[in-house]
């Protein structure tokens, strides 16, 4: 029960509560920090199971169970924060509810699916979480206020939420070996979000996203 990989899934879920809490102290400065921190957890639970050979069905559940939270929960909460911003008396900052909803039947379908073991049916969740946290972040740092209104959030909003049950094939960007060919998608990816950040700072990590599911879409039908 608690082997290394499962103590990395909970390092996920610790850090993805500790910044819904620094949200909702208003404490967002640092937000980045644990948010980090959940990234690297999910990617490296999934590694070590791997390396050490301790998958288990409790780890899958485990893992999508602490993924609602860090991925779905807490970019809920990132996009009510910014809508409860400019909209503090109304009720359109609860469109933010959409996201951990969809995140969650994002991480049932996954966790019954055959299918997406080389390739994903809908944007991850963590890929979702970082688009809406590349606007997020780059608004609470001062940059690009002109999308800080209403109708801007609440696309993003919507896009967050749709992409990750949208029925297309969405390129793995998991590690599947050392071979170049391999690692071609994830490469070119790679450089685009290193361009679009010295470009646009945090606002590149939503441009990145977007920029993979146009990709994913453009190449759908030779996503194997």
């Amino acid at each position: 029960m608690f082997n290394l990989p499962n103590i990395i899934t909970l390092i996920n879920l610790v850090c993805g509560i500790l910044s819904i809490i620094w949200i909702i102290e208003g404490n967002v400065s640092y937000v980045w920090i644990p948010f980090v921190g959940c990234l690297l957890a999910d990617f490296l639970d999934g590694f070590v199971a791997r390396l050490l050979n301790q998958q288990s069905e409790m780890g899958k559940e485990l893992d999508s169970l602490c993924d609602i939270v860090s991925f779905g929960v807490l970019p809920g909460i990132m996009m009510y924060s910014l809508l409860r911003y400019i909209d503090p008396v109304g009720y359109l900052p609860y469109i933010s509810i959409l996201i951990p909803a969809f995140a969650a039947l994002r991480l049932a379908k996954f966790n019954i699916s055959i299918e997406q073991s080389t390739y994903f049916i809908g944007v991850p969740s963590p890929g979702s979480a970082l688009f809406i946290s590349g606007v997020f972040f780059a608004l609470i740092n001062g940059q690009f206020g002109e999308i800080h209104n209403t109708p801007t959030l609440v696309a993003i909003t919507l896009i967050g939420a749709i992409m990750m049950v949208i029925p297309y094939k969405m390129f793995s960007l998991k590690m599947k070996g050392f071979a170049l060919k391999e690692q071609f998608p994830l490469l070119i990816i790679g450089a685009i979000g290193i361009a679009t950040g010295v470009l646009f700072g945090a606002l590149g990590i939503s441009i990145t996203i977007f920029c993979y599911i146009i990709i994913s879409f453009i190449f759908s039908k030779k996503i194997v």
